[in-house]
């Protein structure tokens, strides 16, 4: 199977809302994408699964660089694609972005009900630096706390 990271801009917010649709339980409209890709270093990518038969996005991913921070905003593999070492391709990719324009470490929120997400990161050798208490809200209005987990880029 072939994989191929690629840029994302402004006219590919509904396909980013569809994506994020697939990967969340609460999707961020093609507006909010729309909001955030214009910001000062804020930056998107997908990443196509490409084989004989067709050609797929398996997931995104949304960054920000500012100073020596950057900032994963949102990532997430489509279930179906799950497994197969998309999400580590996309987050090799935003860091050495970051580390070409400079930045000394790498942040990231994440639900602490997230398992998958935290089992995964901390693959990435990330470590929980902090929290932010209700972060998270559900269709439901339950509220979720996030985890603040941070990684050198050094």
């Amino acid at each position: 199977m072939s994989q191929e990271v690629l840029p994302c801009g402004l006219l590919d917010c509904a396909v980013l809302s569809r994506l994020h649709g697939l990967c969340f339980s609460t999707k961020w409209e093609a507006s909010e994408f729309e909001i955030l890709l214009p910001m000062p270093g804020v930056f998107g990518w997908f990443i196509r699964d490409m084989t004989q038969l067709s050609t797929t996005y398996g997931g995104f991913v949304l960054a920000r660089i500012a100073g020596d921070e950057g900032e994963i905003i949102s990532i997430g593999v489509v279930p179906d694609c799950r497994g197969q070492g998309l999400g580590k391709k996309l987050v090799r990719a935003v860091e050495a972005k970051f580390k070409t324009e400079g930045a000394l470490e790498l942040l990231l929120e994440v639900a602490e009900t997230n398992d998958l997400a935290l089992h995964f990161y901390k693959s990435l050798s990330f470590k929980i630096v902090g929290r932010r208490i209700g972060y998270y809200c559900d269709q439901v209005n339950s509220r979720t706390d996030a985890l603040i987990m941070k990684r050198c880029l050094l």
